[in-house]
């Protein structure tokens, strides 16, 4: 009798353990429950509409949650569609037992898409003065992104939030004035920290490169800093003129070549009004060549001068 009751127990649990593990590691795909969490995404944001398929939920027996996944769902943000890779939430079982669904994280995955559209994305759970600014300076551009997302319980978003990824070939006209374009790079946002790594791109057809550049957000301002790399290079003095017009419009470059590092920091207020700008540039001038014609006053020192000033392999510290 007792080595029976000891059999049938250990064959329940057996069975239990081998259920606990298929729900742990394959879960089960139904699309019973995908009303429910169309609504959850709406109540969050009511410009949002989410399609789904087939949604994986699986088992954590450690806290009783279930992982809800679904691959290539849609999220349709106005009149876009927004190509995502994957959706995924945790909600506790005795709610999805009792049928109370309460959306608590968000995590996205998306593939290549749209720089504006993910920034209205963005905008949709929590809006800002200086993401409407980057949506119209922003001409074109992709980005992959992975975005964690966490909320209260009135699905106000926390500010844990976490997003990363990479932006490519983007495109950013600044006031008509400086235009961006092939820019590339990795990003990490965190709550009032932004870092962007590996940046490559060209400012008015001048290339540069950046292995870091940090945002912090403080109460009134934000707080840029970071190092921008020149490779050597020809440059064509009109380009130049472009980013430097005051300091060179009164002379007249026949040929420059250098490379330049160069490390700056400044703060930016919520009006974008620039403050406690700080640069350091080390500039190694392989050659400049200036024309006579600029260069009269010399002609009362040295006589002998006809023609241009040469100078080569020089390095310059600026601050």
């Amino acid at each position: 009798m007792i080595k029976n009751i000891i059999k049938t127990l250990l064959i329940t649990f057996s069975i239990l353990v081998l259920i606990i593990f298929y729900l742990s590691i394959f879960g089960i795909k139904t699309d019973k429950f995908n009303h429910q969490i169309s609504n959850n995404i709406s109540k969050i944001n009511k410009k949002i509409n989410l399609k789904l398929s087939v949604v994986n939920y699986l088992l954590n027996p450690f806290n009783f949650t279930i992982k809800i996944k679904t691959n290539s769902p849609q999220i349709v943000l106005e009149d876009r569609n927004l190509d995502i890779s994957r959706i995924k939430t945790n909600i506790a079982l005795k709610n999805l037992i009792n049928g109370q669904f309460s959306i608590v994280n968000l995590e996205i995955a998306t593939n290549e898409i749209k720089l504006n559209d993910v920034i209205k994305l963005t905008r949709a759970f929590q809006n800002s003065p200086q993401l409407f600014i980057l949506d119209s300076i922003i001409k074109d551009g992709h980005i992959i992104a992975n975005i964690n997302l966490n909320f209260d319980e009135q699905r106000k978003l926390k500010d844990n939030y976490k997003i990363e990824g990479i932006i490519k070939k983007g495109n950013l006209d600044i006031l008509n004035q400086f235009k961006l374009n092939d820019l590339n790079f990795k990003f990490n946002i965190e709550k009032n920290i932004y870092l962007l790594n590996q940046i490559e791109a060209k400012i008015n057809n001048i290339k540069i490169a950046s292995p870091l550049i940090k945002i912090k957000k403080n109460k009134e301002f934000f707080s840029v800093s970071g190092k921008i790399l020149n490779e050597k290079k020809n440059f064509d003095d009109k380009k130049l003129k472009l980013i430097f017009p005051n300091l060179l419009k009164d002379l007249d470059i026949k040929k420059i070549e250098l490379s330049s590092k160069n490390d700056f920091s400044f703060n930016i207020s919520n009006n974008f009004k620039l403050d406690n700008l700080k640069t350091k540039s080390t500039v190694n001038l392989n050659q400049l060549i200036i024309n006579k014609k600029d260069l009269n006053l010399i002609k009362t020192y040295l006589p002998s001068f006809v023609e241009e000033i040469k100078l080569e392999k020089h390095e310059i510290v600026i601050k």
